[in-house]
């Protein structure tokens, strides 16, 4: 491992270890044979960015109405999708692999140690779907000029945006509907919306028996002025074209916000450690309850994000 045991890459080290195994495990794989497959989607995705990238470089002025209107359709569909992401990760992170008690009782700090989980869920995140779409932008940068490379900054932007929507909704679910509803519903999501946008782009395709598409139809109504977007819906492209005030804009808000909902959620879970102190005290005058989950077992080091009832005879229940 790198780094120092305990400090932030030590720890961020290993959760990234931990999430690819994880992800190598469910697919049945060990070994280099895991990764041959992802390789070869990896070079088959490098080949599809160089007709994209002929495609950019032939299709007119980059900052026209089309590309504005395709630019803001597909940075919404990946997010989406990774919000979708953000939440089943959340569920695994924080409750499914069921060590944040073993955690918190370490010489980590509980607020140091849960920083580090989302940033893993926010690293892994850039380099899940990093795999996917980076291959294709750097390919198609190569034939349509490396100023197209700044689409990498804006899925890493993307990604650190939808990982603290993410975090605060998957918070939020966890006390409504508990940790494990919310992942199957991450899951199902998550098809849902990857079908939604399946059927979104074969519509058309269907309904003009195979001689249009989506994108096409989309390209059509904006070069024609029927769609006028805002100028603020223009930010993601001018960003992926590498323009310096909307990339760092970009940049700067993901970050933003991704910071403000970790400090939230950290304070959130230091104001509500605070209370099973209390309810500690109270049980030396009267008895405990006969079981107890184990993120309750020590009310100081508990999980800030316990779900409301673990199990039966809790002291969260």
């Amino acid at each position: 491992m790198i780094g120092r045991p305990g400090s932030v890459v030590w720890l961020l080290g290993n959760e990234i270890r931990l999430s690819w195994r994880g992800l190598l495990a469910r697919r049945g794989r060990r070994g280099w044979a895991a990764w041959i497959p992802m390789a070869i989607f990896v070079g088959l995705m490098f080949l599809f960015g160089i007709p994209l990238g002929r495609f950019l470089q032939n299709a007119g002025s980059p900052t026209s109405a089309p590309f504005v209107v395709l630019a803001a359709v597909t940075a919404g569909m990946v997010f989406l999708l990774m919000l979708s992401q953000t939440l089943a990760a959340a569920a695994d992170t924080l409750y499914e692999r069921g060590d944040l008690d073993l955690l918190f009782s370490s010489p980590v700090g509980p607020r140091k140690a849960l920083a580090v989980r989302f940033l893993g869920v926010a690293l892994n995140l850039c380099l899940t779907f990093g795999a996917f779409l980076g291959p294709v932008l750097v390919s198609a940068s190569f034939v349509a000029g490396p100023r197209w490379l700044g689409g990498l900054v804006v899925l890493a932007a993307l990604a650190l945006s939808a990982c603290a929507v993410g975090l605060v909704l998957a918070v939020g679910l966890f006390r409504l509907i508990g940790a494990k509803r919310t992942r199957n519903g991450a899951q199902v999501a998550s098809a849902l919306i990857g079908a939604s946008m399946f059927v979104a782009t074969q519509a058309q395709v269907i309904l003009s028996d195979g001689r249009d598409t989506l994108w096409r139809s989309l390209w059509r109504e904006a070069d024609a002025g029927r769609l006028n977007p805002p100028p603020i819906v223009a930010l993601p492209l001018h960003a992926m074209l590498g323009e310096p005030v909307p990339l760092a804009i970009l940049a700067c808000g993901a970050v933003s916000l991704y910071i403000g909902a970790t400090v939230w959620l950290l304070q959130r879970g230091s104001n509500e450690s605070k209370k099973p102190q209390d309810a500690g005290r109270e049980s030396d005058r009267e008895p405990g309850p006969t079981r107890s989950c184990a993120c309750c077992t020590v009310p100081s080091k508990r999980s800030p994000f316990c779900p409301p009832r673990a199990i039966p005879g809790c002291n969260r229940s």
